[in-house]
């Protein structure tokens, strides 16, 4: 889980970066800081993108394993059932 973590710091990381000229510069406004807040807001808009895509990467895989290993470690009584991602897949069809 600490490696999820990491990897989010990281990826805001550059986002972060046109902030640090800025804190050396005595102005109060300047088009610096305008570039900096879009740069700052557009990255972590494409950054929680790709960390929705990869959590729900990260979702599939573990149903997936879930239907072929991890139900039969159920009680037989469960043995039927299947992931979430596996009926939301049957209900789409």
């Amino acid at each position: 889980m600490r490696d999820s973590a990491s990897r989010v710091e990281l990826t805001l990381l550059p986002g972060m970066l046109p902030f640090l000229p800025l804190a050396l510069i005595d102005h109060q406004f300047s088009r610096a800081w305008i570039f900096a807040a879009v740069w700052f807001v557009a990255w972590t808009i494409f950054a929680s993108w790709r960390y929705l895509r990869y959590l729900k990467e990260i979702s599939i895989k573990g149903d997936r394993h879930f239907d072929r290993v991890g139900k039969y470690d159920l009680p037989p009584e469960y043995a039927d059932s299947e992931s979430a991602t596996a009926a939301r897949q049957r209900r789409k069809r």
